[in-house]
């Protein structure tokens, strides 16, 4: 007899829904097969950034990088936020399943489309932003001052800090360094100047 947890009429303790992602991790195999890395990321395509939106920090930071793309290059994002900050793109914990994954119309958006590039902004462990990692059809993953490694990313980047985060500066200029992000130099120094000594 197999069980389901999602038919369980209660909402299992936080151990368990622990290791029900786990499992959900082991059992996941892509649908489609990732496409190869290729030399035309960053510029030519579209992005996925996932985010924690309980951090003000991390939601300001996934809007900004979305505004700092060229216009015609696509930007997904994806967040957990509070309950009353939900919309389209957005998810609260009350969505998440038993296992704590994401909702199907979530997933639906992290698989829509390949993604040349899939950035985590969440530098602790949150289980339903790294499944969204897992499921995007992205070559490039990466996480942004994790604290210990994951098989998940395949670049993490250590920036450095501004008090406790990196500063948005930081973080387009070290992407623009690694040739995965074109920035638009005029409206960030327009809104986010250097300081001159």
């Amino acid at each position: 007899m197999v069980w389901d947890a999602e038919q369980w009429p209660f909402r299992p303790p936080m151990f368990i829904r622990k290791w029900l992602f786990e499992q959900k991790v082991k059992q996941f195999t892509p649908a489609v097969p990732l496409a190869p890395p290729s030399n035309r990321l960053g510029p030519q395509g579209a992005w996925l950034v996932v985010y924690d939106g309980k951090d003000p920090w991390q939601a300001e930071l996934a809007k900004y990088i979305a505004q700092y793309r060229r216009p015609d290059y696509f930007c997904q994002t994806l967040g957990l936020v509070r309950h009353n900050q939900a919309d389209l793109n957005s998810f609260h914990a009350q969505e998440l399943t038993h296992a704590l994954l994401p909702p199907d119309r979530i997933l639906s958006l992290a698989r829509s489309r390949p993604f040349d590039l899939c950035i985590n902004l969440s530098s602790t462990s949150n289980p339903p932003l790294e499944y969204l990692v897992l499921v995007a059809n992205a070559p490039t993953k990466i996480g942004v001052n994790r604290q210990s490694s994951s098989p998940r990313y395949n670049l993490e980047l250590g920036l450095k800090l501004a008090g406790a985060k990196p500063s948005l500066r930081s973080l387009l200029q070290h992407l623009d360094g690694l040739g995965l992000h074109s920035i638009q130099h005029t409206k960030l120094q327009s809104i986010h100047p250097l300081q001159t000594p």
